[in-house]
């Protein structure tokens, strides 16, 4: 959600944006259904995601998320931290924020950012995901974007930061040289 909020800033705000870094996000969240998806092919999807998110007992959105964090960081310390984070949010709020990430399509103006930008993204072959099809996601979403860093961080999921943390101190400290 911060990397989508950092491009829209970095595109809409040149001057206020000096540098952008950019941790697991995509221009638009929907390639990853498929090559061709657009907005309008997401959006019935987006709604019913949000609209379910919201309704659900809280005990429900709590197995939701307890079963959702696996995927997105390896250590159970690191998903038990996400789950807390994600229960304690406001829920419509998560909610809104994800149906809006979920129909939000930067591709045709990534070629106009000019802030310099560094993109972390991860890679953990546990789950399958070879570097030969994950490396093609990310330069493809970017290669727009004159300039661009692309650091893969290995053996981790979408929060780097949990499941990497040194690597991702690391990439942070290059970043802020």
């Amino acid at each position: 959600m911060g990397g989508l909020t950092g491009l829209m800033l970095a595109r809409r705000h040149p001057a206020d944006v000096g540098r952008l870094m950019i941790v697991d996000s995509l221009p638009f969240y929907g390639v990853l259904f498929g090559p061709g998806v657009t907005v309008d092919a997401v959006r019935p999807q987006a709604t019913m995601i949000r609209d379910a998110t919201i309704a659900m007992a809280a005990d429900a959105f709590a197995g939701q998320q307890a079963m959702t964090m696996p995927r997105l960081v390896r250590s159970p310390e690191g998903q038990a931290a996400a789950v807390a984070w994600s229960i304690a949010s406001d829920r419509k709020v998560f909610s809104q924020a994800f149906y809006d990430v979920l129909t939000t399509d930067m591709r045709g103006e990534v070629a106009a950012i000019t802030t310099p930008t560094t993109m972390l993204y991860p890679l953990d072959p546990t789950t399958g995901q070879s570097a030969e099809t994950a490396d093609p996601i990310y330069a493809t979403a970017y290669a727009p974007l004159k300039g661009v860093r692309l650091a893969r961080i290995d053996n981790a999921r979408h929060f780097i930061m949990l499941d990497q943390p040194e690597a991702f101190a690391a990439q942070v400290e290059q970043f802020l040289q």
